[in-house]
């Protein structure tokens, strides 16, 4: 496997918890030197690739166009489940779904039930 892996960053949390909405604030300022707390979730892009490791950093990047559209379905499936939802494993699915990358293959990857397989395809708006 090759590292370097791109992430996917979805449902930004500001302190306390709260949502980052976009359309409301679009940046999250961090003045020079200070460090900023702020949470998200993030999910592999690159099936290819090794997960990130604590002594990986990141930058942020434009978002490619071709991933526009599972993101926004995995944000909002995301706001729909709240804590409650079992988001991770269908999100990243429906990612490498949306890419793709076959169910036999993503199990290979790591553990995803059937259920969460049929809840991704309906996440994978890639196809659609």
């Amino acid at each position: 496997m090759e590292s370097s892996q791109n992430m996917l960053a979805t449902q930004i949390y500001r302190d306390g918890g709260k949502y980052l909405i976009v359309e409301q604030q679009p940046l999250i300022e961090i003045p020079p030197r200070a460090m900023v707390p702020v949470v998200f979730n993030a999910y592999c892009v690159d099936f290819g690739k090794d997960n990130p490791t604590i002594d990986d950093s990141f930058a942020l990047a434009e978002m490619p166009l071709s991933l526009a559209q599972i993101a926004t379905g995995i944000s909002a499936y995301e706001q729909w489940a709240g804590a409650n939802g079992n988001v991770i494993a269908r999100a990243q699915a429906a990612l490498w779904l949306a890419q793709g990358e076959d169910p036999n293959g993503i199990r290979s990857r790591f553990d995803v039930s059937d259920a969460d397989l049929a809840a991704a395809h309906n996440l994978d708006l890639g196809h659609r």
